[in-house]
């Protein structure tokens, strides 16, 4: 008997509660500079957790990754095209260390809205790409 595409397991439930606890006040807290960092480095675990899921889960596992990998991606090329036109802007700082607060300061309060719909959207990629799998490329097998 062939196991169902989509079956609960505490496993994902808990990986699911564990991502939306550490995103959720990412994208609420004062647009600061730690926020800005976190915001940063969310941006930059995102790509790596789907693209290992790509690579090592199952057919439609793998798929559902792939889709959501799509506005991962965007997120980083966003957020590093931000630091870029941010990092030049401050140029008038003494140090490094402030320089750094100055540009991930910039990008919490600039950029929230948008990681937060590109976060927000990875489910709803990975749900169609799933779909699609399922309903088009999984359905010759038995």
């Amino acid at each position: 008997m062939e196991k169902p595409p989509f079956q609960f397991s505490l496993r994902m439930m808990l990986a699911a509660v564990a991502v939306v606890g550490i995103t959720v006040p990412v994208l609420i807290a004062k647009p600061t500079w730690q926020s800005g960092l976190g915001l940063f480095l969310l941006s930059m675990f995102y790509p790596a957790l789907f693209l290992t899921g790509a690579m090592t889960a199952d057919q439609t596992r793998k798929a559902m990754c792939v889709g959501a990998v799509i506005p991962a991606i965007t997120c980083v090329a966003l957020v590093v095209a931000h630091i870029s036109a941010y990092y030049f802007k401050f140029t008038h700082y003494q140090n490094d260390i402030e320089h750094l607060q100055a540009v991930f300061s910039e990008i919490a309060r600039h950029y929230r809205y948008i990681s937060g719909f590109l976060w927000g959207s990875m489910p709803l990629f990975g749900a169609i790409s799933g779909l699609i799998n399922w309903l088009f490329l999984s359905s010759g097998r038995s």
